[in-house]
Parts: C-alpha cells; structure tokens; sequence
C-alpha cells in the first residue's frame, strides 16, 4: 500500500527579506524569524523587521557598533549570506 505525501497546510520555516525578497530560512516552526535577520539584533532601529545579512551589510554596516561588527563578519565567514 502506497501512501502519498499530505502537503502542509502552513509554511513553517517561510519569511522572506523586506528588501530584496530573498527567501530566509525560519528559527523554528512557529515562522519565528532567526536573530541574525532581525536588525534590532545588530542595534539597528529600521521600519524594516526582517533583512537579510547582504541587506544589512550594504544598507546598515557603518551603524554597527564594533562587537557587532565582528559577528556580523564572523557569520558571514560561516556563509550565512
């Protein structure tokens, strides 16, 4: 007897980044988002909620304070872009 797959009906790893609309991957499966893609994670105040670590780089990596910057190059070094 050969079963099919039953698709879910909710999207549990889905959220996408404000600006570029690159597909990010969630935290958990509540579609919380991770912390690296939240910018008040870096510190930064945006009307943005959900970024990419590239958008970061390229909009917000002068407003990051030196510690910051170390972690943002260090998950960047793990390819997390």
């Amino acid at each position: 007897m050969i079963r099919e797959v039953v698709p879910s009906n909710k999207v549990y790893d889905g959220c996408a980044c404000y600006l570029c609309g690159k597909e990010l991957a969630g935290a958990s499966k509540k579609s919380v988002i991770k912390n690296r893609n939240n910018p008040s994670f870096w510190g930064i105040e945006s009307k943005w909620k959900i970024l990419c670590l590239g958008c970061i780089g390229k909009k917000f990596y002068r407003r990051l304070n030196s510690s910051k910057r170390k972690t943002f190059n260090k998950y960047l070094k793990r390819g997390y872009v």
